[in-house]
């Protein structure tokens, strides 16, 4: 509605760079909170509640912004998401196909979050950022909507280094 206003007021909205996004960095971890080393299976089961509820979630609004006639940007996934079910597996998309075909039937996005430590973009490159490159979806844009240095991807490190969270 708010596009419509804007162009009748004469305004130029370029329809190519309006992008509608929902939930921004989804809890897609288990609540309470389970370790999966603890207990994978029980992480497991309830990881997957989580991913088939954004999931549905996120192919609705796109269903809905296609018919609006608005591009949608996916899931906002923030750093480290989707995570991988064993430490020598890559991330775990499969539940989210879905999301890709919704994507893809609509001409959306997929928009995930790099964040690093103050060491630098190097230091856990493919699970702080870079983590776009274990998206296996190779007809799927991606928007990375979020990036920048912040100490709190490793909260435990960023503590015994006595150093802040947030920007540095």
């Amino acid at each position: 509605e708010r596009i419509d206003q804007w162009r009748t007021q004469g305004m130029t909205v370029p329809d190519n760079q309006i992008v509608v996004v929902g939930l921004n960095e989804p809890r897609l971890w288990p609540d309470p909170y389970i370790d999966l080393r603890a207990n994978w299976q029980l992480w497991y089961d309830e990881t997957m509640k989580r991913y088939d509820v954004i999931g549905r979630y996120n192919v609705a609004m796109m269903d809905e912004c296609k018919v609006l006639g608005l591009r949608c940007g996916a899931l906002n996934l923030s750093v480290g998401w989707p995570p991988n079910l064993r430490d020598d597996e890559d991330s775990y998309w499969k539940p989210f196909e879905p999301v890709r075909d919704a994507i893809l039937r609509g001409n959306h996005v997929l928009v995930l979050h790099e964040y690093w430590y103050s060491s630098g973009i190097a230091d856990h490159w493919t699970w702080w950022a870079g983590r776009w490159q274990h998206c296996p979806w190779p007809n799927v844009p991606i928007v990375i909507g979020e990036c920048g240095i912040e100490n709190r991807v490793d909260e435990g490190r960023m503590k015994a280094e006595g150093k802040d969270k947030g920007w540095q």
